[in-house]
């Protein structure tokens, strides 16, 4: 079977609704001005602290109206940094930092709103921010095992992970499942699961506008599929591991 390299892949919700105004923005403010793009890290936080007093106030609607103007602020500054030629991974550890502080914050925002109208809706977010942290807790746990992933992901071949778990496995027929939807949606940039920042958009921008308390459901179990991922990713990373050792 063909090898596979996985290209940079993104979340559906910066596909279709931040990358276009974002690098338009970028490349506006690169020919006019010279800006720091920690400007729009700092813009990013400032909107969505903002947003945390609305939802505190029960103002919902407006406290969407901040996050999806932190999410345009925070997808325009790495951009600006890699069009003005700056390091960019100094940007992005701070845009990194600033994005998961924001976002627990944010929760707690929607924990005091919904507390007083009971535990099943306090529990709703509360279950959101536990899916999320274990998305962060196994992803970085990927990361730490592979050193090199994030500039070479997924350069392992289906045939590769087929032969280590059986050629007629439950894993390799997932394994082919997968890449063959990866295949098929690169060349959109999207990813066969739904990611945490899609699940971030729904419970703080679809949710404050609809305010179902199923819609904070439904963004916990979007993030499943991608803990799934990550999860087995490590595993992976682990019994390769393990085979090098006992080679």
């Amino acid at each position: 079977m063909e090898s596979h390299v996985l290209k940079r892949q993104d979340a559906a919700v910066e596909i279709v609704l931040i990358d276009y105004p974002t690098l338009k923005l970028a490349e506006a403010i690169s020919k006019r001005w010279t800006v720091s793009p920690l400007v729009f890290t700092g813009l990013a936080f400032l909107a969505r602290i903002i947003a945390v007093l609305a939802f505190v106030q029960g103002l919902l609607p407006w406290g969407a109206v901040g996050v999806f103007a932190g999410m345009l602020f925070d997808g325009t500054d790495g951009k600006l940094a890699r069009i003005q030629g700056r390091d960019a991974n100094r940007v992005g550890a701070f845009d990194f930092i600033s994005d998961q502080l924001a976002t627990l914050i944010l929760a707690g925002g929607l924990t005091v709103h919904l507390f007083p109208f009971g535990i099943v809706d306090t529990m709703a977010v509360y279950s959101w921010v536990a899916v999320y942290v274990m998305c962060l807790a196994v992803g970085s746990t990927y990361f730490r095992l592979s050193p090199n992933s994030l500039r070479d992901s997924g350069s392992k071949s289906v045939e590769s992970s087929s032969g280590h778990f059986g050629s007629d496995g439950v894993l390799s027929r997932l394994a082919r499942y997968y890449f063959s939807w990866v295949r098929r949606l690169a060349r959109f940039r999207l990813t066969p699961y739904s990611t945490i920042v899609d699940s971030e958009f729904v419970i703080f921008v679809l949710y404050p506008l609809f305010q179902q308390i199923s819609i904070i459901w439904f963004a916990s179990i979007l993030m499943a599929p991608n803990l799934v991922y990550l999860f087995g990713s490590v595993l992976f990373v682990l019994s390769n591991s393990t085979e090098d050792h006992l080679d």
